[in-house]
């Protein structure tokens, strides 16, 4: 009894220990799975500081990173792959975009609120891949799930039939000039007799200064003297100046190019999608490419250790309005939240640079102002802005200057403003305003637009217009620079290698100025209503008989005519 009490005693304390093992087991496993988790959380922490702090870039490693290196949750899965998808949007790598956010859409998770702009990004994306087809379906079930915005209906209507927007792609040669480096080229305005230029290219090996939005270079201002050395000239309209505030610095003329305009690879065209973190964001690794033409850095008065963006000169050339970061509580002065703006800013001509540099009055401390463009007058300011009250992301503004003062802004309204993005404006000669949107349908992310206004009013007498191709592409088409007839200018655009890598084109027109609209036309007899084939008539413009042609249908009854836009005809046929 007392050995089989013993032995009894004996399990007793071999279960007691092997519980408390498994109860430490448990224990153990519980807090480094508590500590795992809490780790994960931090990571997910920092990427969305990172995130918040507009640093996309540096966001994209992060989040990368979890997703490859960390064990997360379905529902910290979905959240990570939708950041990685918008960051890649904001970056404007629309492959990686375009994966991230069909990884998670095409599940229909449950998505509330300010989250449902994901499927409108989702939609821009594939339009920028060209997928129009697959993005009128995606902006449709946007607009199912934001009644309120009802800008996806256009869009659905273009896509199912982007030919309108092609079909004169003839009307244009263009020329990729000599200026464009390796870096973002864009936004050209006459200055002299020549161009000043928006660049990314840094003239200081020994300092590199990165935007961490997405790794790209910080923008100054930059002078070809002579629009002569591009090629014809012929329409092109100029600011009378001295070329004495220019600070000479040449560029390399010995160029290092690829075989051709994707040499290297990108995050358009390389074989594996995704997970490229920021190393392809600026358009492409380890590409260089050198401006061809002598170009010279525009002014040490202007030009600052940051940002500087798109400018406008007064006719004369005696005073510009240009873009610049602001400067308020210190340049680029990184609190935790802290966002820098862009300003609005007004310098004078001396005699050896710029001075008597100035805001303009009615820049803000929690809102940008940029992209200026000053009327052939010099009385009319159109600008941009997302300054409280607008229609959505940033709107195109403008002021009157009288007596050397600024009117208070005023919208330039919904006809021309959308939920989306207009920017980059500019007027021309005869009262033309240019603009770019992401928000009035298009080829693809940002296309140009123009419409006919009324200076005196500041509001538009015609309908807003898509340039169409090849002006517009499904890339970042801005920065529009032309005479009253668009017969002869420039505008930038990321076509070439996407991502930040904006570049400066050169356009003539070949054909009309409005292009052509497709006419069916379809002839039946009046009694019983059957087709007729073979039959000729005529057409004209109205009040314009040298413009008569004629044309036979076929054996349906029908031809095709192509029609001068904004024309009304009278049709002739023979009894």
């Amino acid at each position: 009894m007392v050995f089989v009490k013993s032995f009894v005693n004996l399990l007793k304390y071999k279960k007691i220990l092997m519980l408390r093992k498994l109860l430490t087991y448990v224990l153990v496993f519980f807090l480094s799975f508590n500590l795992y988790s809490q780790g994960v959380t931090k990571q997910i922490q920092k990427a969305d500081e990172s995130f918040r702090s507009l640093a996309y870039a540096k966001a994209i490693e992060q989040y990368d990173a979890i997703l490859k290196k960390s064990k997360v949750s379905p529902e910290e899965e979905e959240f990570i792959k939708l950041k990685l998808a918008e960051c890649y949007f904001l970056v404007k790598d629309y492959k990686n975009a375009e994966f991230y956010y069909s990884n998670v859409l095409n599940n229909n998770p449950s998505l509330k609120g300010e989250d449902l702009k994901a499927y409108l990004r989702y939609a821009q994306a594939l339009s920028s891949n060209s997928k129009y087809s697959e993005a009128a379906v995606v902006y449709k079930k946007y607009s199912e799930l934001q009644d309120q915005d009802k800008r996806g209906e256009d869009f659905v209507k273009l896509y199912s039939n982007v030919e309108a927007l092609t079909r004169n792609s003839g009307s244009y040669r263009l020329e990729y000039v000599g200026i464009n480096s390796g870096f973002a080229d864009f936004s050209p305005t006459y200055y002299n007799k020549g161009l000043v230029f928006v660049s990314g290219r840094n003239k200081n090996p020994g300092i590199k200064r990165i935007f961490s939005w997405d790794n790209s270079s910080f923008l100054d201002l930059y002078y070809l003297e002579d629009l002569k050395i591009l090629g014809n000239t012929e329409g092109v309209a100029s600011v009378s100046s001295s070329n004495d505030a220019i600070q000479t610095e040449k560029s390399k003329v010995n160029s290092k190019l690829g075989t051709d305009f994707y040499t290297p690879q990108t995050p358009n065209d390389v074989a594996t999608i995704a997970h490229q973190g920021s190393d392809l964001i600026n358009g492409s690794k380890n590409y260089e490419e050198n401006s061809m033409v002598d170009v010279k850095k525009f002014s040490k008065g202007i030009n600052s250790k940051y940002h500087e963006g798109p400018c406008t000169f007064f006719h004369d050339g005696s005073k510009i309005i240009f873009t610049r970061n602001s400067h308020s509580g210190g340049l680029l002065s990184q609190k935790k939240d802290d966002i820098i703006r862009l300003q609005l800013f007004s310098a004078e001509k001396t005699k050896n640079d710029w001075g008597n540099i100035k805001e303009l009055p009615f820049n803000g401390s929690n809102y940008s102002c940029g992209h200026p463009s000053l009327s052939f007058d010099d009385n009319v300011l159109f600008f941009v802005s997302d300054m409280p009250g607008g229609y959505g992301g940033t709107d195109i503004y403008v002021t009157k200057y009288n007596n050397g003062e600024w009117s208070k802004p005023q919208n330039l309204g919904g006809t021309i403003n959308t939920r989306g993005n207009e920017m980059f404006p500019f007027i021309d000669e005869i009262g033309n305003l240019y603009f770019s949107s992401d928000g009035h349908p298009g080829l693809g992310d940002l296309d140009m637009f123009f419409v006919k206004m009324d200076l005196k009013t500041s509001q538009p007498k015609g309908k807003i217009r898509n340039l169409g191709a090849p002006l517009n592409s499904t890339k970042d088409d801005f920065g529009m620079l032309t005479d009253a007839e668009r017969r002869i200018g420039y505008f930038s655009s990321n076509r070439k290698r996407g991502g930040s890598d904006d570049d400066i084109y050169k356009f003539t027109r070949l054909g009309q100025l409005y292009g052509c609209r497709e006419l069916i036309v379809n002839v039946k007899d009046f009694s019983d209503k059957k087709n007729l084939e073979k039959i000729r008539f005529e057409y004209e413009i109205i009040g314009d008989t040298k413009s008569k042609n004629s044309a036979i249908t076929n054996s349906s009854g029908i031809v095709k005519l192509c029609l001068e836009a904004d024309k009304e005809y009278n049709f002739y046929f023979a009894s």
